[in-house]
């Protein structure tokens, strides 16, 4: 899609405007994964709102640059030369500041900070965390400084914002704002409106909804050549992403390793501890606590069978969420040899694909659907306002609160994805089939959904299929017949 340009984002700006215009002094965060486009929704907020100062740390400096460099980007913003003309080692955090408190006590309108990769400005020693903590109760009190913290570590917020001990625990006045990923609609109303709904969802389902990967996506109206150039090709950016996604996060080259060696073996349906300990051979010390920090990270995510009890911590399984790391760990990783070689063709055509139609991936399609699934239904629990795609309706959680989740058993029975709707008690039994073929009456696709082994006690049941083929008219009536509702691509939009 070449060059980066600014899309949506209404949600998100809505938000920072309920934030900035609240009475009194605030204190936020602006969270989300890395590559997700918070740097861009900053730089907007600056451009349009009157009397926002946007800072950026940086990895590669020093702290006295840092400070020198925030004067001199201060000094502009304020029109003065009221740092500028102080020497490089009369500048502290302290003197920063108090210059921003001595404007705002000067300013009719709010004085808006922006943050941005705060945890480079927290390195290294800097002072910048206790004495912004300290300093905050100062400009708390003068009712007009909003403060916006925005990271692209999730550590440096669970180090020094979430935990008992932290840093700037406490300080925020306002929720969080969430940068997410694209929807989507989002994804075919902006970024590629020639592609088909087919089309749209396996690239969801390959890179989700991040603006950074899909600018790696060629502008080209045949999918199977975009995809085979933009990520199937030896000049991808997709091959390394993975260092650099993991670097920021995890630190050293051993840690990074490590983890790879664990994502590795963790599939796409996830695995146990005791699972991932057999397969890579590490320490169970080792990946305890790797896990551990993966978990806090968000790079990965516990699963438990929905309903059981969370008690039972032997049964847990660890899974990434993350579609790009499905991607390049189920499909990339093995096949990287052949996308380097000097022989390349169209891999994603011929290789990947091979001589199915419908764009069926060996291994990875059939997850992959069922997180697409979760991810749009997820998308719809934590903001209703987003409860627009035909799922809902299909399901009938247009009001209402309600959870999902998946379900196996010792039995081996295993459910791709099960919604209760907490208002209704009624439990909701849908399986996902990503398939390559159209789906006649002959189909015993609903026979396997009414087989699954659930049995929740006092909630009431209903069985749905999820299609990404188009499917006859006579196998929707006989699965409207056997009480099996359908769900087509279409409804995820």
């Amino acid at each position: 899609m070449g060059a980066f340009h600014f899309l949506g984002r209404s949600r998100e700006l809505q938000q920072f405007a309920e934030f900035a215009r609240a009475p009194g002094s605030g204190f936020t965060h602006l969270r989300g994964r890395r590559r997700i486009g918070k740097t861009e929704l900053l730089r907007r907020v600056r451009d349009e709102w009157p009397n926002a100062f946007y800072f950026m740390g940086r990895g590669d400096e020093s702290n006295r640059i840092t400070m020198k460099r925030f004067a001199i980007d201060w000094d502009a913003f304020t029109g003065t030369r009221q740092l500028t003309r102080l020497r490089s080692d009369e500048l502290t955090w302290d003197e920063l500041f108090n210059a921003v408190a001595g404007h705002a006590e000067a300013s009719s309108e709010p004085v808006i900070l922006l943050f941005d990769e705060i945890q480079w400005m927290a390195a290294k020693r800097s002072g910048f965390l206790g004495l912004l903590k300290e300093i905050w109760g100062q400009w708390r009190k003068l009712g007009n400084i909003k403060v916006v913290l925005c990271g692209s570590s999730n550590r440096f917020f669970h180090t020094y914002t979430d935990g008992e001990m932290a840093v700037l625990r406490g300080l925020r006045t306002h929720a969080s704002i969430a940068v997410t990923p694209f929807s989507l609609a989002e994804l075919r109303d902006d970024w590629f409106p020639n592609w088909s709904t087919t089309e749209l969802c396996l690239t969801a389902m390959m890179v989700g909804g991040v603006p950074y990967y899909l600018e790696n996506l060629p502008a080209d109206d045949n999918f199977i050549r975009a995809v085979d150039q933009g990520i199937f090709s030896p000049s991808s950016i997709f091959l390394e992403e993975v260092d650099a996604l993991l670097k920021l996060e995890t630190g050293t080259a051993g840690s990074r390793k490590k983890i790879k060696k664990i994502l590795g073996k963790m599939g796409e349906a996830g695995a146990t501890e005791s699972a991932l300990f057999t397969a890579t051979g590490l320490p169970q010390n080792d990946v305890h606590k790797t896990l551990d920090r993966l978990l806090d990270y968000g790079l990965v995510v516990e699963r438990w069978p929905l309903g059981e009890p969370k008690s039972n911590r032997r049964g847990v399984r660890y899974a990434m969420e993350d579609p790009y790391l499905n991607l390049y760990f189920t499909v990339l990783q093995p096949m990287a040899a052949r996308i380097h070689s000097m022989d390349h063709k169209p891999l994603f055509a011929t290789e990947v694909l091979g001589s199915k139609s419908g764009y069926y991936i060996e291994g990875f399609t059939g997850s992959a659907f069922e997180r697409l699934i979760g991810s749009v239904l997820e998308r719809g629990r934590i903001d209703q306002g987003a409860r627009s795609p035909g799922i809902f309706k299909k399901l009938k959680l247009t009001t209402g609160r309600f959870e999902w989740g998946t379900y196996w058993s010792p039995g081996k029975t295993q459910i791709d994805l099960v919604v209760r709707g907490l208002d209704d008690r009624e439990v909701r039994i849908v399986e996902a089939k990503w398939t390559h073929r159209t789906v006649d009456a002959a189909s015993n696709y609903p026979e396997q959904v009414l087989t699954k082994m659930y049995d929740p006690k006092d909630w009431r049941m209903s069985f749905y299929l999820a299609l990404s083929a188009a499917h006859t008219q006579g196998f929707e009536q006989r699965a409207t017949r056997m009480g099996v509702g359908l769900i087509d691509l279409e409804d995820l939009f």
